[in-house]
C-alpha cells in the first residue's frame, strides 16, 4: 500500500538510507513522495537479509568502514538522508548542501538514552518507559530537534527480545508520523527543542559481567534481564566454569534454601533439566538458559576444529 498525503501532488525526493533495521526502511518504500535510490546496511544485519528478500539493490558497511561510508555519502547527490540504526556519527555538517534534510530514527524518548543501545540502558536503569523518537540530525550525538516521539510503558513480564520486538515496531509508526509532518510542510518543518539534559547508554564489558559470589540478586537478575538475548548476554564464573546467561530466576522456596546454606556463595548447588541452581550471597538463582564460554585460545580452537 502506498501512503500519498492527501490533496497534494507527490513531489519526489531522492532518499539515502543508513542502518540496520528494516522496519523503518519498509515504512519509507510506502511513501510516493519518496524514492529510496541508495541504501547502506550494516554488513550482516537483518537488514541485510532483508533487503536480499526484497530484491533491493544495497551496500553493506562495517562500523569500521566509517571513513570508507563518509566518502561515499559525500559523492551521493541525495535530498533525504534517513538515519535507523547506524552506528557511525554521521559528520552532517560534511554532507550538508542547500536544501538536504537529514533525518534519524532512534530506538528511546529523546533526550533520554542517547547512544547505540539505549534498550540496554533502559533495563540496566530500571526506566519504566521507553520509546521512539524521529528527529532532525545534529552534530553531536541523537541531538537535533524533535518531529516525532512515542512512548509505551515498561512492564514486569517483558523481557530484552520482546521490547525490542515493541520498540522497533514503534520505530516505524513514528516514521510515518513524522514523514507525514515532512511531507504535509514541504520538509519545512523544524520540530522542537529537546528538553532536558537527558541520558546516554552504549554498551560496556563490565555492564555484561555478574558475579554471582557478590552481587545481590536484584542486580544479577537486572543484569541478565538488560542483555537477555543470544548475540548479548552476560558472563560469570562457577568455579573453573566460564558461563554465559541469557536467562535467570531467583528461587526463594525456604526448603531450597534451607538445603544449600552451608554453600559458598557463588558455588553451583545444583544441575538439573538443562538448568543450573547457584548459590549467591543472598540466597538462591537459577541460570534457565545459558552456553559455555570457551575460553581456549583462538590457535587451539581452530587446530580442534579442523581435526
Amino acid at each position: 500500500m502506498t501512503t500519498r498525503r492527501a490533496g497534494t501532488r507527490p513531489s519526489l525526493r531522492r532518499v539515502l538510507f543508513v542502518g540496520n533495521r528494516p522496519l523503518v526502511f519498509e515504512a519509507a518504500l510506502s511513501f510516493a513522495e519518496l524514492e529510496i535510490e541508495w541504501t547502506w546496511a550494516v554488513s550482516g544485519s537483518y537488514f541485510e537479509e532483508r533487503l536480499r528478500e526484497l530484491g533491493r539493490d544495497f551496500e553493506t558497511f562495517a562500523p569500521a568502514d566509517s571513513a570508507r561510508l563518509v566518502e561515499e555519502l559525500a559523492r551521493t547527490p541525495f535530498d533525504v538522508l534517513v538515519s535507523n540504526g547506524c552506528p557511525i556519527v554521521l559528520p552532517v555538517s560534511r554532507l550538508a548542501r542547500p536544501g538536504r534534510v537529514f533525518l534519524n530514527v532512534h530506538p528511546s524518548p529523546l533526550p533520554e538514552m542517547r547512544g547505540l543501545h539505549p534498550l540496554n540502558g533502559a533495563l540496566l536503569n530500571g526506566r519504566r518507559r521507553v520509546g521512539a523518537t524521529m528527529h532532525h540530525m545534529g552534530v553531536g550525538v541523537d541531538s537535533g530537534r524533535l518531529i516525532r516521539q512515542e512512548r509505551i510503558e515498561v512492564s514486569d513480564d517483558l523481557d530484552l527480545g520482546l521490547l525490542y520486538h515493541m520498540v522497533f515496531r514503534l520505530e516505524a509508526t513514528v516514521f510515518r508520523a513524522g514523514m507525514c509532518t515532512m511531507i504535509d510542510s514541504a520538509f519545512g518543518y523544524v520540530g522542537e527543542d529537546q528538553a532536558g539534559a537527558g541520558s546516554y547508554y552504549s554498551r560496556r564489558d563490565e555492564d555484561m559481567h555478574i558475579d554471582l559470589a557478590a552481587m545481590d540478586d536484584d542486580d544479577i537478575l537486572r543484569r541478565v534481564r538488560s542483555f537477555g538475548v543470544r548475540t548479548q548476554g552476560v558472563s560469570c564464573r562457577i568455579g573453573t566454569r566460564a558461563i554465559r546467561v541469557f536467562e535467570a530466576r531467583a528461587a526463594r522456596h525456604p526448603a531450597l534454601l534451607a538445603e544449600f546454606e552451608a554453600l559458598a556463595p557463588g558455588s553451583l548447588a545444583l544441575a538439573y533439566d538443562g538448568k543450573l541452581l547457584v548459590r549467591t550471597r543472598q540466597g538462591l538463582v537459577v541460570l534457565t538458559s545459558f552456553s559455555e564460554i570457551d575460553e581456549r585460545p583462538a590457535a587451539t580452537v581452530r587446530g580442534w576444529q579442523g581435526r
